[in-house]
C-alpha cells in the first residue's frame, strides 16, 4: 500500500467517524461504495461497510456494489464480494438488464464467486430479462465451454434442467460446428429423467448451502449425512 492510499483511508476513516453521509449520489446515482468497488479498493470497502454504507444501493443502471464486484476478477475484488455479502449484500438482486451477481459470475466462468454467492443463498434457477438462466449464460461464452468443473456443477444444480433460453434458442457457441458433440452430450442429458437421489442431494445443497458440513451433520440423520457426503461428488 502506497503513502497517498494510507492517507486516503485515513481521510474516509476520519469523514466517517464525523457522519458524514456515506451514501451520498454522485454520477450515475454510484455511492462511494459503487466506487471503492470500481477500483478494487477493499480496506475502503471494509470501512464503508464497517460504517453501514448501503450496500444494496443502485445506480443508473441497476448495478448494486455486489453487481460491480462479479464483473472484476482480481484476487481483492472476490474479497470485496465477501465483505459485501457479510454486510448483507442482496446476491439475488437484479440490475435493469435483469441479471443477477451469480448470472454474471456464471457468464464469466468464474468458479470461485459462483461458489462464493451459492453459499450467501443466490438463486441459481432465476431466469434474466431475455429468459436465460445461469448455465445458458455460462454456454453462451466460448471459454467457458471447456470448464468442465463448473459446467458440472451447474448441470447438477439447475432445475428444471435446460440449455435452452425462453425462446427456445441455444447458446449460440453450441451453434458452431466446433461444439457439435458437446451440444448433442447436452441435449442428451437434459432429456434424461433425473434419479430421486440426484434430486435430494441437490435440493440439500441449495437448501443448507454448501460449505456448513458442520451444521448439516447436527440436522441429518447419519444415513442421510453419509449419504449426501458420498454422493456429492461436486462439492
Amino acid at each position: 500500500m502506497t503513502g497517498v492510499q494510507r492517507q486516503a483511508e485515513a481521510c474516509l476513516q476520519l469523514l466517517c467517524e464525523h457522519a458524514v453521509n456515506i451514501n451520498a449520489e454522485g454520477e450515475s446515482r454510484q455511492t462511494a461504495l459503487h466506487l471503492s468497488v470500481r477500483y478494487s479498493a477493499l480496506s475502503a470497502v471494509h470501512i464503508l461497510a464497517s460504517y453501514g454504507a448501503n450496500v444494496n444501493a443502485v445506480d443508473s443502471s441497476g448495478m448494486t456494489p455486489l453487481h460491480m464486484a462479479t464483473t472484476k476478477t482480481l484476487e481483492d475484488d472476490v474479497r470485496c464480494i465477501s465483505v459485501l455479502l457479510e454486510h448483507g449484500a442482496e446476491p439475488n438482486a437484479k440490475n435493469k438488464a435483469g441479471m443477477t451477481p451469480l448470472q454474471e459470475a456464471c457468464s464469466m466462468g468464474n468458479k470461485e464467486l459462483v461458489d462464493l454467492l451459492l453459499r450467501y443463498g443466490a438463486n441459481i434457477n432465476k431466469l434474466n430479462q431475455a429468459g436465460e438462466n445461469c448455465l445458458f449464460l455460462f454456454l453462451n461464452h466460448m471459454p467457458n465451454i471447456r470448464n468442465s468443473s463448473l459446467l458440472g456443477k451447474l448441470i447438477s444444480l439447475t432445475s428444471p434442467l435446460t440449455v435452452y433460453n425462453q425462446r427456445g434458442h441455444l447458446p449460440s457457441t453450441l451453434t458452431l460446428q466446433c461444439f457439435f458433440k458437446q451440444r448433442d452430450q447436452l441435449l442428451k442429458l437434459i432429456q434424461q429423467p433425473r434419479r430421486l437421489q440426484d434430486i435430494c442431494k441437490n435440493y440439500i445443497y441449495l437448501k443448507h448451502i454448501h460449505g456448513k458440513k458442520g451444521d448439516l451433520r447436527k440436522i441429518l440423520p447419519e444415513s442421510l449425512y453419509n449419504f449426501r457426503s458420498h454422493s456429492c461428488i461436486w462439492m
